[in-house]
């Protein structure tokens, strides 16, 4: 038997493992971080509202790879799967809430906490930081 016909049943069962392991992680996020989630004033200044957006964006980043994934199992993208075929506003939607919604809002987290920390700027900028960053997300990630 040769090695290369093991590679993409090896890669099938990656596919099949990475959603439950996706959900097993985001559902561990939410219990650790959601009472100080749903805590949280969203018209107050500071680093809190940054990390409980957060993952409202996880969320949905794991429904836009979970929506590409069966889409590939079904064979939307046909049989094999066309590349060319998936929606380019389905690529830039995924890496908009990851990397807009996940990562930026974290680092402006981590910054709005050390500026609370003892540095201290204009009062609105904080709400214009959040607001304006995350009301960019939702036009890129409406896009296509």
């Amino acid at each position: 038997m040769s090695a290369g016909g093991s590679a993409p049943a090896a890669g099938a069962i990656l596919i099949g493992l990475y959603i439950p392991f996706q959900v097993i992680g985001i559902i561990i996020y939410l219990v650790r971080l959601g009472p100080k989630m749903l805590a949280v004033r969203w018209l107050a200044g500071g680093p809190a509202r940054h990390y409980a957006i957060s993952a409202f964006f996880l969320v949905a980043n794991l429904a836009l790879i979970t929506t590409m994934i069966v889409s590939f199992i079904t064979g939307a993208y046909g049989d094999p799967p066309d590349f060319s075929k998936i929606p380019f506003w389905m690529v830039f939607a995924m890496n908009h809430a990851m990397f807009i919604g996940v990562m930026t809002n974290g680092l402006l987290g981590l910054a709005a906490g050390w500026r609370a920390g003892g540095v201290r700027g204009v009062p609105w900028a904080d709400h214009v930081i959040f607001w304006g960053s995350n009301r960019a997300w939702s036009g890129f990630g409406s896009w296509g």
